[in-house]
């Protein structure tokens, strides 16, 4: 199934500006208090993202980072690529990433049938909302050139003016039914940037914002925050619904039965099979001093949570060893120390820390044929 324009939209949006994702506290505010992105919560969430960027930018760790990320443009690294875009939509629109303060992200999934209706239709339904806080008011002429930044390439998507729900907002469509449309709007006080996938969800975040009542996060999403570091300013919570657990396992079933003819799906089998009980899913990064990173899901059965345990220690932690050592510039040594897995009960956890001495680690110089 092909991914839609709109979602590497609003995930390169995100990324460009140098946004990701956090959790916040929940519960409802004073009706004097404006929501910003708090609103971009839609009730009943099962996927909550917030990433306080303002917040990484006054740690040391934070700082750091930046410097490091800065020093690599210029280079062939991913980086470089996602630092000119970012200039593109600086340029076009006159928003820099400083402007940024904060970015959430929620859905609603316990209803969207993953096996059932195909590509827009699907999509157009989900009750999603992304939002991100500005820290000066914008236009909608300066969000309309930031998404026609986005959409250069691709002679199938329009970027247009509309009008939902009698709101003015800006229209990302694509020529292609599988893709579903994408819209954004802004809040009251035009610091707040809400995009969805349809007016109705545009509508109800525009409402809790000017109300300043977001929806009350539920308790057991809450609750998954408890796994995270205190403090993080980045955290993406989590709750598998159990519509979505029986298409994990409906999806199994169809690989067990491909993996009798086909070696590769048998190895997309032993992926898979962990996650037929899923219940939960927590991440979170505290940027201090230095920098926690912490992974930890509740997999529904021990015997998951270990065999996830050994997988990942054995195959996909060297990998992502060297990954970290190569973006981080730090030694792969201090990350293979610092980078741990393990299980407890159901509970799969895998921790991390780098400290701005790693950061400060040389990479390995490249050999030089000789003269």
């Amino acid at each position: 199934m092909k991914t839609g324009f709109v979602t590497r939209t609003g995930v390169s949006l995100v990324a460009v500006i140098g946004a990701a994702v956090f959790f916040s506290g929940c519960g409802a505010r004073g009706r004097s208090k404006p929501a910003g992105v708090e609103a971009a919560t839609v009730p009943d969430a099962d996927l909550l993202l917030h990433f306080d960027l303002a917040a990484v930018r006054e740690t040391a760790m934070g700082r750091r980072m930046e410097e490091l990320r800065d020093s690599r443009t210029g280079t062939d690294s991913p980086a470089t690529a996602v630092d000119e875009k970012r200039k593109e939509i600086e340029a076009a629109s006159g928003l820099t990433r400083e402007d940024v303060s904060a970015v959430r992200l929620s859905a609603n999934v316990a209803n969207l049938d993953l096996a059932g209706e195909e590509g827009a239709a699907r999509m157009a339904k989900a009750n999603a909302v992304l939002g991100i806080g500005l820290l000066k008011s914008v236009t909608l002429d300066q969000i309309e050139a930031a998404l026609r930044v986005l959409a250069a390439g691709r002679s199938d998507v329009t970027v247009s003016r509309t009008t939902l729900n009698e709101m003015p907002a800006v229209a990302v469509r694509s020529a292609d039914p599988s893709e579903p449309a994408a819209y954004a709007t802004l809040s009251a006080d035009a610091k707040t940037v809400f995009l969805a996938l349809n007016g109705s969800s545009l509508s109800a975040a525009l409402s809790r914002e000017r109300e300043g009542r977001p929806a009350k996060v539920p308790d057991d999403l809450a609750g998954v925050a408890a796994a995270v570091p205190v403090g993080a300013q980045l955290r993406l919570l989590f709750r598998a619904p159990e519509t979505l657990r029986a298409q994990i396992r409906d999806r199994i079933e169809e690989t067990r039965a491909r993996a009798q003819q086909d070696p590769g799906a048998g190895m997309t089998l032993g992926f898979l099979a962990p996650f037929q009980d899923l219940r939960s899913l927590a991440f979170g990064l505290r940027f201090e001093e230095d920098m926690a990173a912490v992974l930890a899901t509740d997999l529904g059965n021990e015997q998951a949570a270990q065999q996830s345990a050994i997988l990942i220690q054995t195959m996909i932690l060297p990998m992502l060893q060297g990954a970290l050592a190569e973006q981080a510039g730090a030694s792969p040594a201090r990350v293979a120390e610092s980078l741990q897995v393990g299980s407890e009960g159901s509970s799969l956890r895998i921790t991390l820390r780098i400290t701005e001495e790693d950061l400060e680690t040389p990479p390995a110089a490249v050999p030089q044929p000789a003269p």
